[in-house]
């Protein structure tokens, strides 16, 4: 899917059910860069929202 390792990381804090503001935390970036980073990923991932995102990315097995 050519995803970057930090899109890898947001989106499995993101499939820990983690919002944009407790991923920024944890990451130690802006609410935006996580939301930019969102936005790309569900661009990569050709999905609509976060559930189809993470559905879709442990179907092809990106995350576990």
């Amino acid at each position: 899917m050519g995803l970057t390792p930090r899109e890898t990381e947001i989106l499995r804090w993101i499939s820990y059910g983690k919002t944009a503001s407790e991923i920024a935390l944890i990451v130690s970036v802006s609410e935006h860069t996580v939301n930019s980073h969102t936005a790309t990923i569900l661009k990569k991932l050709d999905v609509v929202n976060r559930t189809q995102m993470v559905a879709k990315a442990i179907r092809e097995q990106i995350i576990q």
